[in-house]
């Protein structure tokens, strides 16, 4: 779902180095104490777990000044932000990476905030790690019970033209007399 505008709001903060997107007008800092956190699974092993109070904004990329520094290949330099609403909600934006970013199995519209539900699994990319957001500690840390898929696989290349493009490419050829008259 997308992110809520606020009637006669400020225009929101331009891009940044710091933040290399538009920070929506509703992106604030969580009220202390936030006990929300990002849960990074591989297959069904805990490997982090990332605390997201203090900051309005988390991003993400393979950059080592992002916040969640990524490793795998398929992750763009600045890959996606973690956003936290006023109302105390977390939003997922992609920030148009080359190999998407997937909240519970769906692939996000570039630079479309989109609402990030407790416990829903995301991956960046073609990522063999899972990241689900988790509010109040103290819940029973399970991995998530299927990862997200990655990027779809591109379809096959057709190993023979089709039947029909055959027939025409094996025509014979028309003689110049006849096709002269």
């Amino acid at each position: 779902a997308p992110a809520p505008a606020a009637a006669g709001a400020p225009a929101p903060a331009p891009a940044t180095a710091s933040a290399p997107f538009v920070i929506p007008d509703w992106c604030v800092a969580p009220r202390a104490p936030c006990a929300a956190h990002l849960l990074v699974w591989r297959g069904a092993a805990l490997v982090e777990t990332i605390a997201l109070s203090g900051r309005p904004f988390r991003t993400v990329g393979r950059l080592a000044e992002c916040d969640l520094v990524l490793e795998h290949s398929s992750a763009s330099r600045r890959h996606a932000a973690v956003l936290h609403h006023r109302s105390g909600a977390f939003y997922l934006l992609d920030l148009g990476s080359a190999h998407g970013t997937f909240l519970g199995g769906t692939r996000l519209t570039p630079h479309e905030p989109t609402l990030w539900r407790e416990g829903v699994a995301c991956v960046f990319g073609a990522s063999t790690r899972t990241h689900v957001l988790q509010l109040r500690s103290g819940q029973p840390l399970q991995p998530p019970s299927a990862p997200a898929p990655a990027a779809p696989p591109l379809p096959a290349a057709p190993a023979a033209p089709p039947p029909r493009a055959a027939a025409v490419a094996a025509a014979p050829a028309i003689p110049a007399t006849v096709a002269a008259a």
